[in-house]
């Protein structure tokens, strides 16, 4: 009887787990998909299951920001030191973690994004303020594990080193490499500012061992600071840096060449300052004792620029201008009295403007009146470019009115008229005063009215094949080539005859 007992006992159990079990499983799966909300994202995602869930959600009452930091170690430490981002937003909203973190979005959900409200016056409130090129830098490019000196891992084993906003501190050289190589303090707010690394506005040479005096102040830093190759660096592009120790200074001649070769000794400020060669002292050099007293422009001249080479004690010729200076006239005025000396229109004082006046000019060959005399003298002297030359013309082949000026009556009086050149009717005063006798001068005498007529109601305005100007000849000499008639009146006709 209790073997039968136990044998029905046992068939029940099979058929249970035959028939039960499976409707079980079933209700469980589609229990499971009812629950969750939806998947996790990929950062979660070893998370997902039933029986994982307490791991996020307390029984009976949701997530809660203790189960977040059960994980999220690194933020729990900023809250338990009153530090950073999360301390600012809490204490401003009371917030919890799943506000701004939530879940179940999706695997490619992003749960790290800066809120709308994180402005970089909220980066300051933080513990560094954004100033400067800082305020234009991507946040990625100082938040990557380059720059993390912090061992991060050994506080929160699975943090993502790519993604964290940990780890960082407010020193130049936990993001900057250290440009100087040692030899200068690390203290880079010393002399940089946030606004550009180049150039150090902030240094001040006068607390360096060599103070910077005249000329010196002005001169590029890499002429004294050369660069070196740092034969540790295994980068290239960051091999080089700047010298800024052990320089020597002691002399003159340990940057600048002498360029005397010695022939005055190595004391350089027995002569010069830092203020400049060209200031030489005049207590122990004075030119004005030379064969060549310095004069006019001269005295602003470099000494180089005629003591080439740094021989000075070299005789030079000084005689004539163009033993140092080109002819800028290329011989044009060769052929004068006075072969075309320099001092004849110039003086030391300045090449431009001449000395050459009015008076001199009416002494040429062509006399200026009227006009002529308020011409600039560029107007007429001209640049002229031949091949390689290039220069201003003052000997002229022609000195009719025409050399300079273009016939404006294209012709009209230059082959069988009485009239033939510009002087007969125009004057140098204006070529608007017209000194023209119609009588005398043509074969159509002005007489009654016609005296009276302008000009240009006879002489009109034309543009045709043969001119473009007023025409002056050959005109009709009948009334009707001038006038039509109009109701027994006469009225000049305009236009083309």
């Amino acid at each position: 009887m209790d073997i039968l007992k136990q044998n029905m006992i046992s068939a029940i159990y099979r058929l249970m787990i035959i028939i039960v079990l499976p409707a079980i499983m079933s209700i469980t799966s589609v229990t499971h998909a009812q629950i969750s909300p939806g998947d996790l994202s990929t950062y979660h995602e070893a998370l997902e299951g039933l029986s994982n869930c307490t791991k996020c959600h307390e029984m009976g009452e949701g997530p809660t920001d203790g189960k977040c930091l059960e994980c999220h170690k690194l933020v729990k430490r900023s809250l338990d030191e009153k530090r950073g981002y999360h301390v600012l937003e809490k204490k401003r909203e009371e917030k919890q973690c799943l506000v701004c973190h939530s879940e179940h979005a999706g695997r490619d959900f992003a749960l790290i994004t800066l809120p709308e409200t994180f402005t970089q016056e909220t980066h300051g409130s933080i513990g560094y303020e954004l100033v400067g090129k800082h305020r234009v830098t991507k946040c990625r490019d100082c938040h990557n594990p380059a720059n993390i000196q912090e061992d991060l891992k050994s506080y929160e084993p699975s943090v993502d080193m790519i993604r964290t906003y940990f780890g960082l501190d407010s020193t130049c050289l936990s993001c900057h490499r250290r440009e100087h190589r040692g030899q200068l303090p690390d203290r880079c707010s010393g002399c940089h500012t946030m606004e550009r690394f180049k150039p150090a506005e902030l240094f001040d040479h006068d607390k360096a061992k060599f103070l910077l005096t005249g000329k010196h102040k002005n001169v590029d830093c890499t002429k004294c600071h050369t660069t070196l190759i740092d034969p540790k660096s295994k980068v290239k592009q960051t091999a080089s840096y700047t010298k800024y120790v052990d320089i020597k200074h002691s002399a003159c001649t340990d940057c600048h060449k002498d360029i005397h070769q010695d022939k005055f000794g190595q004391n350089c400020t027995k002569c010069h300052s830092t203020s400049g060669w060209l200031k030489v002292s005049a207590k122990n050099f004075d030119h004005n004792k030379t064969n060549y007293p310095l004069r006019g422009k001269h005295t602003l001249l470099v000494c180089e620029k005629c003591h080439k080479g740094g021989i000075s004690k070299k005789k030079m010729k000084s005689k004539f201008c163009t033993d140092c200076h080109s002819d800028l006239h290329f011989g044009q005025f060769a052929q004068r009295e006075d072969k075309g000396k320099c001092e004849s229109c110039h003086s030391v004082d300045g090449f431009k403007p001449a000395n050459y006046t009015l008076a001199d000019h009416n002494q040429s060959e062509f006399k200026l009146f009227g006009a002529h005399q308020a011409q600039p003298c560029i107007a007429c002297h001209t640049v002229q470019k031949e091949k390689e030359k290039e220069y201003r013309k003052f000997v002229f082949e022609d000195k009719n009115c025409t050399g300079c000026h273009k016939d404006q009556h294209n012709a009209q009086f230059t082959a069988t008229a009485p009239v033939k050149i510009c002087t007969d009717c125009h004057t140098n005063d204006s070529w608007l005063i017209v000194d023209f006798d119609h009588t005398q001068n043509t074969t159509y005498p002005l007489e009654g009215a016609h005296k009276k007529v302008a000009c240009n109601q006879c002489h009109v305005l034309q543009k045709d094949h043969d001119i473009e100007g007023f025409r002056y000849r050959p005109l009709g000499k009948q009334c009707k080539d001038c006038h039509d008639s109009n109701i027994g009146s006469l009225t000049p006709r305009q236009g083309e005859i």
